[in-house]
């Protein structure tokens, strides 16, 4: 428990967390304010009615969570990456080895440590999501409906939990490859790849064949848990984004322990 409290620590600390949560806030400021500044120059019924989707509830949640799913996979990986990066650039890795630490366990402790923190911070960017969605709507001049709308409110707690467990997926991608590159670089990168290779993919595979690959699952399951709450449909992807967090963490701890450490 030492260690892990140490790596939270370690972790809020660090200027790519504030540099991230900043970055994608501000995304969503000026996103919604945009929208909302747009709309109140719309004449045509139809254009106005397709802002209203955006920013009306419980609608609304359905185009919040869709943003915030695919901006987690990017911001999640970069923001891992550079954590990586960072335990060989600044030798925090090697003076807990100097300690005694078992690398391994180091190594996974700071991923359990990065995936606390992530959860904090998808359920606060959420939270300014939806107040910015409702501060957009207000600039319209359009009806933002009731975000507090039982159903929707009642999904709103396994959206924020599968929604983070996604966003874990791409950090554990990134951490693991730019911890085995030692570059903070390679953690967007890998993730860029991913999404770009699926892509592709789509062209050359069948449909049945790349709704399992990892990036398409970290920003369908949220979505599909907004949509419909708790069923029996979620189990599956749920249980691969797992099975790919696990072997992407296994080969960063298992690098942790072969590497030379100068």
């Amino acid at each position: 428990m030492a260690l892990l409290r140490a790596s939270i620590r370690k972790i809020v600390f660090r200027p790519a967390t504030r540099t991230t949560m900043l970055v994608v806030g501000g995304i969503f400021v000026l996103m919604f304010i945009g929208i909302g500044a747009t709309a109140r120059s719309m004449a045509d019924a139809d254009e106005i009615e397709g802002v209203a989707a955006l920013v009306s509830f419980p609608e609304a949640y359905t185009t919040l969570v869709s943003v915030l799913a695919a901006i987690a996979a990017f911001a999640a990986a970069s923001w891992a990456g550079a954590l990586a990066g960072s335990e060989w650039q600044w030798n925090t890795l090697r003076s807990a080895v100097a300690r005694g630490e078992s690398r391994s366990r180091y190594v996974l402790v700071t991923l359990v440590a990065a995936g606390l923190l992530l959860l904090v911070g998808w359920a606060i960017l959420f939270a300014v999501g939806v107040a910015m969605s409702m501060l957009g709507g207000t600039i319209a001049g359009i009806d933002t409906g009731n975000p507090l709308d039982p159903v929707a409110v009642g999904r709103l707690p396994l959206v924020i939990a599968t929604g983070w467990w996604s966003g874990l997926l791409a950090a554990t991608f990134g951490f693991s490859a730019a911890f085995i590159a030692r570059s903070p670089v390679v953690g967007i990168v890998i993730v860029v790849a991913f999404y770009f290779g699926e892509q592709f993919a789509t062209i050359l595979l069948p449909p049945d064949v790349v709704q399992y690959a990892p990036i398409t699952l970290s920003t369908k399951l949220p979505m599909a848990v907004m949509g419909s709450g708790l069923s029996a449909d979620m189990l599956l992807p749920l249980g691969f984004i797992t099975a790919y967090i696990v072997i992407a963490a296994a080969a960063g701890a298992l690098y942790a322990r072969r590497a030379e450490i100068a």
